[in-house]
């Protein structure tokens, strides 16, 4: 009876075990899809001539995709705030 005891107690601890890597993992594999994890900074810049921009656009650093323009805004006749 004891052993049974004993293989029990070993078996709900490697379930446990089991569980809790389980959700370790599913929490790092919906982290790195959501871009929990990278490093996330806003910028913001104004600019005379934003012909074809529209939000949603990729923005592009030496041409390596590092963003997107998530919000664009009329200030007066010749300047445009992008986000």
């Amino acid at each position: 009876m004891d052993t049974h005891t004993e293989k029990f107690k070993v078996r709900l601890g490697l379930f446990i075990i089991g569980g809790l890597a389980l959700f370790v993992l599913a929490i790092f594999i919906i982290g790195k899809q959501q871009n929990l994890f990278n490093p996330v900074f806003k910028l913001s810049a104004t600019f005379r001539n934003v012909s074809g921009l529209q939000v949603g656009n990729n923005v592009r650093f030496t041409g390596i995709n590092v963003g997107t323009v998530d919000n664009i805004k009329i200030i007066n006749d010749s300047t445009v705030w992008v986000d």
